[in-house]
């Protein structure tokens, strides 16, 4: 019998037939992708992305101001303008207020930007291709068990 169960022959409940001296089964076995059931794994996605600016853009900016007679005392939220009772439209002072943003204009013009993108995509591993049991090896014999003595008797 070595490693093997003994099964009495005929049909199984399951519908299986068993023949006398008919073995099968096996103590392990491999599992594929086919037998697998689907399932997903997290992927993980690095992205790097680089970018040039082309050879001859330009950016240009243009200070706006108001050409009125605007009596605005302050430039704090305003633009620069000829306002009456300014001594001057300069200072050599370094700015301490903010303007209205509406004050400076930019344009760009031919900058052709360009960006490369890199991704690299790692998805988990699946299983370890390790056996696994699927039914234990038997043997297909005739059994015959005494519940009382010796049987066949010893001469």
């Amino acid at each position: 019998m070595r490693g093997r169960v003994p099964v009495h022959q005929g049909q199984h409940p399951g519908g299986s037939m068993f023949t006398l001296g008919q073995s099968s089964g096996a103590e392990n076995m491999t599992l594929t992708v086919n037998n697998m059931p689907a399932h997903n794994h997290p992927a993980t996605a690095t992205s790097a992305s680089t970018s040039a600016l082309a050879p001859g853009g330009t950016a240009t900016s243009t200070l706006k101001a108001v050409n009125s007679d605007a009596d605005i005392k302050t430039a704090a939220g305003n633009s620069l303008a000829n306002a009456k009772g300014l001594n001057s439209a300069y200072s050599a002072s370094a700015p301490n207020v903010s303007m209205s943003p509406a004050s400076i204009e930019t344009t760009l013009d031919g900058l052709n930007i360009v960006t490369t993108t890199s991704t690299n995509v790692d998805v988990g591993v699946a299983g370890g291709s390790q056996p696994f049991s699927v039914m234990q090896p038997y043997t297909v014999v005739n059994c015959i068990i005494a519940w009382n003595g010796v049987y066949p008797s010893r001469p």
